[in-house]
């Protein structure tokens, strides 16, 4: 049995890997954009627009051909033929029922999402959403919406953020670990 194969033959769809502070390539030069679909966006400095849907779209295609190369590396033609798929990754890669030609529609089915938030975030939007008359999700859906119509922050002041409201929530000690374990340390 190959690695990407469970033990009933279907094949194991595990999720991209994520890249590390060191594999995250050098920001390109001045003037010069790289495609998101061979390489993680990059933060520009002094960017005023929102996140595009055409660079949503890029990001999406780039971590489906990972996943899809992933799939396809470890499996055989008969777990393939069994799962539904074409019998090779260039076939793959080329269909559209597979690799996404257009971002979704927002009136369409919503996608199950799982997130770990802190228990007590979670008991604070409960008493909002309450207070609000609004659902859980709901709020939410519209924090992200709100976030989605800002440019992207550079990313140091992020983690900076990030960092205070650790440092708020948990303590400086705790933090710091938390930190650690997420960025490398940095800040």
């Amino acid at each position: 049995m190959a690695s990407g194969q469970k033990a009933d033959g279907r094949v194991n769809r595990r999720s991209p890997r994520y890249r590390t502070a060191e594999e995250t390539p050098a920001p390109p030069a001045k003037g010069r954009r790289t495609s998101a679909e061979n390489a993680p966006l990059v933060y520009e400095p002094g960017r005023t627009t929102p996140v595009t849907e055409e660079e949503a779209l890029r990001v999406l295609r780039r971590k489906r051909r990972a996943e899809l190369t992933e799939q396809y590396a470890d499996a055989d033609a008969e777990a393939l033929r069994a799962a539904g798929l074409p019998p090779t990754l260039a076939k793959a890669l080329k269909d559209p029922e597979l690799m996404p030609t257009e971002l979704s529609r927002y009136d369409v089915k919503k996608l199950p999402v799982t997130v770990r938030l802190p228990r007590p975030m979670v008991e604070l939007l409960n008493a909002l959403a309450e207070l609000e008359d609004m659902y859980l999700t709901s709020e939410i859906e519209l924090a992200i919406w709100k976030v989605l119509k800002e440019p992207p922050r550079d990313p140091s002041v992020r983690r900076a953020e990030y960092l205070a409201y650790l440092r708020e929530t948990v303590g400086p000690e705790r933090a710091q670990y938390m930190l650690d374990k997420l960025f490398g340390g940095e800040a």
